[in-house]
């Protein structure tokens, strides 16, 4: 592999987790001494996700500054190594391979998708037909047509090692793994993609250094179930009517690589809900910035269920766990305090802990007057009656007050839930390479 024309070159290669196969341990630096032609040690490109920054930078430094520096020095990230491609758009030869640096990757995260996956492929090819991009299947190991769906494409098809892993987390992370792009848009497989929001959202991180992510609005395509009517009005009376400033965006969005690597992972695979949050607020924690502009972003085609059948998956999911799960990770991010006050599912799952003890000990005081039964159902009314006075319906009030405590059940639970290293390395296999897709379509039209 060649590295330029320095005489001598000093690259510091940060390892942001563990491999067992190199004994490396997170936060590890390898120090290659390089002159003019010499060729990196093998082990080092076997690594997913492997960064190297040159001396005098913290190992940490963003891609994005070392692709912006005037030099003739190198980066490298997974096992690909480019030679300032951003500035001179030239692959160089690595492994025997030209290689070059998306200017975005569409990681689509998906799990037994077979009715949208076609649909948000289509949009996410779509949408990056103007500019340098790769689209990327993170499966978690789906049981149904997806995969053979997705072969039919020109992209990325990467899957869970192990079914037992699946979570929320761990789609993106495993998506991030294996892309390259400078900017990552994080797509649900039931979503469809609108270019022009990508274009735009592209336009701001190009301009706007300090911006680590750009989201947009969610348009919800299917309102058949409480839960989404109760989403679509959240989204409309929080819709912006410009670029708003936001510590999370929900849904999915654009992100920058430099600011993911600053943080050190995507995103968080102990989690079952709220990974979006969790990101967030570790970027906003580091000083990076989320935007959220009024645009719709995407399509989405949500679980085509009922209410109930709704609330059981995720009982049978453990996302009912998710609440404990989130402050944990608060807890080992130090955003506590944050994460109390911005995600409303915490204070509520730990209200109704409190709640009902005020009720056992209000009913042992007051035996009495009033019977335990009595007190019980006072306690399990009141905020039935406050919740359909608020929304306007007593479906609603009834699946929230349910929903508040299912969560709460499942609170403890996930707080105590042994976690995985969030930034440990997510065991995956290639399905697809698009490269090698791109290379058999070409033979193909030569051959004709």
């Amino acid at each position: 592999m060649f590295f330029g024309s320095d005489p001598r070159l000093e690259v510091q290669a940060f390892l942001p987790w563990s491999d067992k196969r190199l004994g490396l341990t997170p936060a590890e630096v390898i120090t290659f001494h390089l002159s003019a032609g010499e060729i990196i040690p093998t082990c080092a490109l076997q690594v997913n996700s492997l960064l190297a920054a040159v001396i005098g930078l913290h190992p940490k430094a963003s891609i994005a500054s070392l692709l912006s520096r005037q030099s003739s020095r190198n980066v490298i990230f997974g096992s690909k190594c480019f030679a300032n491609p951003i500035e001179t758009g030239h692959p160089i030869n690595c492994g025997g391979e030209n290689l070059t640096v998306a200017k975005v990757s569409i990681v689509i995260k998906a799990l037994n998708e077979e009715s949208n996956i076609r649909r948000a492929i289509e949009s996410s090819l779509a949408a990056i037909a103007d500019c340098d991009g790769e689209v990327i299947i993170a499966d978690s190991v789906s049981t149904d047509q997806t995969i053979e769906i997705a072969k039919q494409f020109p992209i990325s098809i990467v899957q869970l090692e192990n079914a037992a892993e699946r979570s929320c987390g761990i789609g993106p992370q495993l998506g991030f793994q294996h892309c390259s792009g400078e900017y990552v848009y994080i797509l649900d497989g039931d979503m469809e993609l609108q270019a022009p929001f990508l274009q735009r959202a592209i336009g701001i991180l190009d301009r706007e250094p300090a911006v680590a992510g750009v989201g947009g609005y969610i348009h919800e395509m299917r309102a058949d179930n409480l839960e989404v009517q109760g989403r679509v009005k959240r989204i409309n009376r929080m819709r912006p009517k410009g670029p708003l400033d936001i510590h999370c965006l929900n849904g999915g969005g654009l992100y920058r690589r430099s600011a993911i690597v600053d943080i050190g992972y995507l995103s968080d695979r102990n989690l079952r809900a709220f990974e979006e949050y969790d990101l967030g607020a570790r970027l906003r924690a580091k000083g990076w910035r989320l935007i959220l502009l009024e645009d719709k972003a995407v399509d989405h085609y949500s679980y085509d269920v009922g209410t109930w059948q709704l609330l059981w998956h995720r009982v049978r999911t453990g996302r009912f766990l998710s609440s404990g799960e989130l402050l944990r990770a608060a807890i080992d991010g130090h955003y506590v305090r944050h994460a109390i006050r911005e995600v409303r599912t915490l204070p509520l799952a730990i209200g109704v802990w409190f709640y009902w003890g005020a009720i056992i000990l209000a009913s042992v005081l007051a035996s009495q007057w009033v019977s335990g039964a009595a007190l019980f159902l006072i306690g399990l009314g009141v905020p039935i009656i406050v919740m359909v006075l608020r929304t306007r319906s007593l479906g609603l009030g009834v699946f929230s007050v349910l929903n508040w405590h299912i969560a709460a059940a499942g609170f403890l639970v996930g707080l105590f839930r042994r976690r995985t290293s969030p930034s440990a390395h997510v065991g995956s296999k290639v399905l697809q390479d698009s490269g090698v897709v791109a290379k058999e379509n070409s033979k193909k039209l030569n051959y004709n």
